[in-house]
């Protein structure tokens, strides 16, 4: 996942991402649930939100839309439903945080 990011596409099926793996949808669901996620969707949110908070860290506010795009979002609405979720912050108050607190939260995000 880290490596060739599937993530990034909007598209991604369970399907999708158990052939890529060479496994199938019930071994990579079961798999998921081991990871503590619900669904293949609380799965892919955790790396873009983690793959976003790197790009707004480098890019500040500058243009948020596209960065929720770059990781793989199409619907602004559930990219900052996902934030909050993730990161219990706007994109705009986690901009405000500190570095310090930047880096714990994103260490917090790793599960």
């Amino acid at each position: 996942m880290s490596v060739q990011e599937p993530w990034r596409n909007p598209d991604i099926t369970l399907s999708d991402l158990a052939e890529r793996l060479g496994t199938n949808r019930t071994t990579l669901s079961a798999e998921i649930h081991a990871h503590s996620y619900a669904h293949l969707s609380d799965y892919i949110a955790f790396y873009r939100i983690t793959a976003l908070c790197r790009v707004l860290d480098k890019s500040g506010a500058g243009n948020m839309d596209e960065a929720f795009f770059e990781v793989g979002y199409r619907s602004l609405s559930t990219a900052l439903d996902n934030f909050k979720k993730q990161t219990g912050y706007t994109p705009g108050q986690y901009l405000k945080l500190n570095p310090e607190e930047k880096i714990i939260l994103r260490k917090a995000l790793k599960r």
